[in-house]
């Protein structure tokens, strides 16, 4: 059932269960005092809801994505083993999604390659840092 709401000029805001077939009431009497409320047009909330799934997919589709995140889980799990580690720049993030994109022409790499490969660009970015 629908919940409408009217707004008495004494009483305040109320709310009104009403039932789909009928139609909205520009005016309605107020519970508390009797008094003709007007009605109050509140726009329907509307929630979009990404599933796990949708997210898994997105990360599938876009080879930039999927490195984003492959290279933000690596950071995250070197930082649980106590390593400080810094987040990846725009320029690694899309060096990785050539890098998967290629792969997916080939064969995909493994968990092992993937951190080999992420400790190779974390190595050459702290040696960019000392160099400047």
């Amino acid at each position: 059932m629908p919940i409408q709401s009217y707004l008495c000029t004494k009483d305040g805001e109320f709310e009104h269960k009403q039932s789909i077939k009928s139609s909205v009431a520009q005016t309605l009497e107020c519970p508390k005092c009797g008094e003709d409320s007007k009605y109050i047009f509140y726009p329907p909330t509307i929630r979009v809801i990404r599933t796990w799934n949708d997210g898994a997919n997105e990360i599938r589709r876009d080879p930039y994505t999927q490195a984003k995140s492959q290279l933000n889980s690596t950071v995250d799990e070197f930082k649980n083993q106590g390593v400080d580690v810094p987040k990846g720049k725009d320029e690694s993030y899309m060096k990785m999604a050539e890098a998967i994109d290629n792969s997916k022409r080939k064969k995909p790499l493994t968990e092992e390659q993937r951190v080999i490969q992420f400790d190779r660009q974390r190595r050459k970015a702290n040696d960019n840092r000392t160099r400047n």
